[in-house]
């Protein structure tokens, strides 16, 4: 009966996660969930929830609720080719804006440009 109990809000709890999207926040929602409401690339307003694992070290972004980047300028991608890195989860689930970042693709660095 408990494994049963247990089995049951184990699929409770997943699918309530799987309902959860940001894009259908409102504003004060976001808010009090401690996001940030912004101004997305298609030119649409959305919340971007923080993660749970913001900091944590990580060598790919499947490891990571947003994504896994590495504190570097974009310069010094080239010198880390072919190199393990070690990079920390983001802190925001989004983590897409203009510009260029470095992030860890298994173990490896890869710059990114928008």
């Amino acid at each position: 009966m408990k494994r049963l109990i247990f089995l049951l809000l184990c699929v409770f709890l997943v699918s309530c996660e799987q309902q959860f999207d940001p894009d259908k926040l409102s504003e004060s929602q976001c808010n009090t969930i401690g996001g940030k409401w912004h101004l997305t690339m298609s030119n649409t307003y959305t919340c971007n929830p923080p993660t749970n694992d913001g900091g944590k070290e990580c060598t790919d972004m499947g490891e990571c609720e947003g994504s896994c980047d590495l504190e570097v300028d974009i310069s010094e991608i080239e010198s880390l080719r072919g190199k393990n890195v070690v990079g920390r989860c983001t802190q925001w689930r989004s983590s897409a804006h203009l510009g260029c970042w470095v992030t860890v693709i298994e173990g490896e660095a890869a710059g990114i440009c928008v």
